[in-house]
């Protein structure tokens, strides 16, 4: 009798201990798996944070409204700070009603510029001043004055002049950043053409997208 109670007692604990480690393994396999899930949702995390928090530096556009003057303009823009941007814009065509005075033509135009930005919600956004500077390829008209020595009359005559032009000016505008990736922008600015005393405009309603 007491032989049969002992081998039940020892069975009983046998069966116990089995059931305890395997309970003690279980507890053990789920918290490795809620590790290794809080591990993966913090990852994920991590990783749509750092989604959120990046400033995409580069942005290509084009001037929308110049194309209805014939004129195709390209614009090239790196972020160097929050604030602040430097850029080159290239335009070609013969927008002289818009660009110039009428008594020139733009075969094409390049303006390297700087911004300064002032919005605060968003990296190079809002309103902004520009300095820039234009080189520029022209066709336009000058006049010369000429007394005929019979009867002292004077006439005007007017030549067409061809060649590179160089300038300065600065311009301000307005940029909306859209999902953080497309930009729309208005900007309109005035520079002096040190070839022939004229003066271009830098005039722009801008669509692009910022990688």
């Amino acid at each position: 009798m007491l032989k049969t109670l002992l081998i039940s007692l020892s069975f009983f604990l046998l069966v116990s201990y089995e059931l305890h480690a395997q309970e003690a393994g279980s507890t053990a396999n789920k918290t490795e798996e809620s590790k290794a899930e809080e591990s993966k949702e913090d990852e994920e995390n991590k990783k749509e944070s750092e989604s959120d928090d990046k400033i995409y530096k580069n942005e290509v556009s084009v001037n929308a409204f110049l194309l209805f003057y014939s004129t195709i303009e390209l614009n090239y823009e790196r972020l160097i700070s929050q604030k602040s941007a430097i850029g080159l814009t290239a335009g070609y065509g013969y927008a002289h009603e818009l660009l110039n005075n009428s008594r020139a033509m733009y075969y094409w135009a390049v303006h390297p510029y700087y911004r300064f930005y002032f919005g605060k919600k968003k990296a190079a956004s809002g309103f902004f001043l520009e300095a820039n500077t234009g080189v520029l390829k022209e066709s336009y008209v000058d006049d010369e004055e000429v007394v005929h020595p019979d009867s002292d009359k004077q006439d005007t005559h007017f030549f067409m002049n061809e060649g590179l032009a160089y300038g300065a000016g600065a311009a301000l505008g307005y940029k909306r950043v859209v999902l953080k990736r497309f930009i729309a922008e208005i900007c309109y600015g005035l520079g002096k053409n040190f070839n022939n005393n004229t003066t271009y405009s830098r005039v722009g309603v801008k669509i692009g997208s910022r990688f």
